[in-house]
């Protein structure tokens, strides 16, 4: 046994000298290439800096000669060479609210002398992936607090005082939370008749049915929900609403509504991946963009998912989305 052993530890060792040798020789052969590499890269790069030059230096007399240069903040974070040399002076935020500050501060040129924001603090905050970071939290970070926000609880901001989009009855849920002073514009007192109230749908609260509220009093599931590294819950989930959507979706259907003028809106993306499990049984479930990058983090199949625009896909789609990531878009009745 003990001359077996032996045996065997020298062939291992033996093995161990082969591979060490085969590596030194694989070096030795390749060393001129790798140089060459090494030099064709340094040449493909350099070629690729010339190139970007003479496209920029095009693109900076374009810029100049323009009046107006919209882009997004991530699109000026990537060309702030480029913006720079068009030296505009006044900086414009749509959406300002929704902006992370250092987004906003690498936004700025050193040719800035105005800038101007447009938002409102009063909706939804940007968007921070990390919970411990956010104003929410209460940690005191609150990487999720705008400079539109910040500064509009220290100086005076302009406020829009009719809304154009939304009938009286749905504009009085924002009126009696959060601007008591809004006024509704004529049109929106005779909307067209394809915005008429839902069939087979009445409310005692508001009227004529264009705004229902269901109350109901059960827990959302115990520690059902996607977790964070740190073990904060970030997404919660209701089995209760969850099958009260899929009746009332149901329920619009058999109204003669067609499935793709409904959009389910939840608040989180653990209640948005059960309600597409839940509503697929019987329809086809549309989720956005945004809404699939973000659950392909958590999930290792995302085969079922019909991703894009009902359009796109030409068949008769039941929307589902989070409200943070379908903001900016519209339907019928949601």
């Amino acid at each position: 046994q003990k001359a077996q052993a032996a045996a065997s530890a020298q062939e291992e060792l033996e093995a161990m000298e082969r591979q060490q040798q085969k590596l030194k020789w694989q070096r030795e052969i390749f060393k001129d290439d790798r140089k060459r590499l090494a030099q064709q890269m340094q040449t493909i790069q350099r070629a690729q800096d010339e190139l970007k030059q003479m496209r920029d230096y095009k693109h900076a007399a374009t810029l100049r000669a323009a009046r107006v240069i919209g882009c997004t903040t991530s699109g000026v974070v990537m060309n702030q060479d480029l913006l720079s040399e068009a030296g505009a002076e006044v900086l414009m935020l749509e959406e300002a609210a929704e902006i992370m500050e250092p987004l906003v501060l690498t936004s700025l040129s050193d040719k800035c002398k105005h800038v101007i924001m447009i938002g409102d603090h009063k909706q939804l905050r940007p968007k921070a992936e990390h919970y411990p970071l956010t104003v929410e939290s209460g940690s005191g970070h609150n990487l999720n607090e705008s400079l539109f926000e910040r500064l509009a609880k220290t100086i005076e901001v302009a406020t829009l005082s009719t809304q154009w989009r939304m009938h009286p009855e749905i504009a009085l849920i924002p009126k009696l939370i959060t601007y008591p002073t809004l006024l509704n514009a004529p049109r929106t007192e005779q909307p067209p008749p394809e915005f008429a109230p839902i069939k087979g749908i009445q409310n005692d609260f508001l009227g004529d049915g264009r705004v229902v509220f269901i109350d109901h009093r059960e827990p959302e599931d115990v520690r059902d929900a996607l977790a964070s590294s740190q073990g904060e819950a970030v997404s919660k989930t209701n089995k209760y609403e969850l099958e009260m959507v899929v009746a009332v979706v149901r329920y619009l259907c058999q109204q003669g509504y067609n499935p793709s003028n409904l959009v389910v809106l939840t608040p989180y993306l653990g209640q948005l991946l059960k309600l597409q499990e839940a509503l697929s049984a019987d329809w086809t479930v549309l989720v956005g963009d945004l809404d699939f990058a973000e659950a392909k983090q958590h999930l290792d199949d995302v085969a079922g998912f019909n991703v894009g625009g009902a359009a796109a896909t030409g068949e008769q789609c039941v929307r589902v989305a989070t409200i943070d990531n379908y903001q900016g878009e519209e339907a019928d009745i949601p």
